[in-house]
């Protein structure tokens, strides 16, 4: 049984999201789409440290947020378009990928667009790269779009350096 977040901006960054697996999104013409048409106003991305590092075991207290960042239009506009150029489905056919370890690491992504709800996406950011808005999901794996267009747009305009492991 999947167990899946809704986040806003206004809402800001859930504290955590160790028992969730992906967002949940009120909008079906979201399962055509990867974002809605349309340029976004605003954004905000929540970064959650890997899950399979507990607080606990690194002898660290748990943090009291994650660390987020808040996206100006044109930062949103950016990273919406990135993310629209992605292919979405499986795309390698028959081929084995081998991936770097997954750490459980995942932002969510938020858009925000005038008159529709925030867009949330789910982006699991560790091992085989992918993100979904929870209708439609898109991976790294013999996707030129997503390293090519997805991760440079990410990194910048989140000032996150970009994520190894692009096949």
């Amino acid at each position: 049984m999947t167990s899946r977040i809704r986040v806003t901006r206004a809402g800001g960054c859930p504290r955590e999201v160790a028992s969730y697996d992906g967002v949940d999104n009120p909008d079906p013409t979201l399962a055509t789409t990867m974002v809605p048409r349309g340029r976004p106003s605003a954004g905000l991305v929540c970064f959650y440290p890997p899950l399979s590092i507990a607080p606990e075991a690194s002898g660290s207290p748990a943090p009291d947020a994650p660390r987020s960042v808040a996206l100006s239009s044109p930062g949103a506009g950016r990273l919406a378009g990135a993310l629209a150029a992605v292919k979405t489905g499986w795309l390698p056919g028959r081929a084995t990928a081998v991936c770097p370890d997954d750490t459980g690491a995942v932002d969510i992504i938020v858009l925000t667009y005038r008159a529709l709800p925030d867009t949330d996406i789910w982006y699991q950011a560790s091992g085989c790269q992918s993100f979904s808005n929870g209708y439609l999901t898109a991976y790294e794996v013999a996707n030129t779009g997503f390293y090519a267009a997805f991760l440079p747009a990410f990194a910048a305009v989140t000032a996150t350096p970009a994520k190894p492991g692009a096949a």
